[in-house]
């Protein structure tokens, strides 16, 4: 799923929910915003693939994590320098933090390559490169 397509305004609710009330459980979550717990699980999964949240084993939990806290896309329409920027936040341990960073950073470098590969632009679209740059 492309990135974009990925912050629907529930899904920006959902994630203002993870960062504002820090839900313990995925149970919890589902408490929350009233989903139903498969799709509310795929949507988690999917934000993970991303790099936008992290999933913390707490015991027999899980437990849903903010990682990033601002998305800037510069798009040059003069050339093939075009950027996503992805703001990481730092409220984690340093080396759970580093190691959810890296991770992070590793699902988006495959993302973007994947889309590369495999997606072709619509009729009158015009195919871009983008680097991920990670802050």
């Amino acid at each position: 799923m492309e990135r974009g397509r990925l912050l629907t305004p529930e899904n920006r609710q959902l994630l203002v929910l993870i960062r504002d009330r820090k839900p313990q459980s995925v149970a919890e979550l589902v408490a929350l915003t009233g989903r139903a717990q498969p799709n509310l699980t795929r949507t988690l999964a999917k934000l993970v693939a991303a790099g936008f949240i992290t999933m913390k084993s707490v015991g027999r939990r899980k437990t849903p994590r903010v990682l990033v806290k601002k998305i800037v896309v510069e798009i040059n329409p003069y050339s093939d320098t075009d950027r996503l920027r992805v703001a990481r936040r730092s409220a984690l341990p340093d080396d759970q933090g580093r190691r959810d960073r890296d991770r992070a950073a590793a699902a988006l470098r495959r993302r973007a390559e994947l889309v590369r590969r495999t997606e072709a632009p619509a009729a009158g679209e015009v195919e871009a490169r983008v680097p991920i740059v990670m802050v």
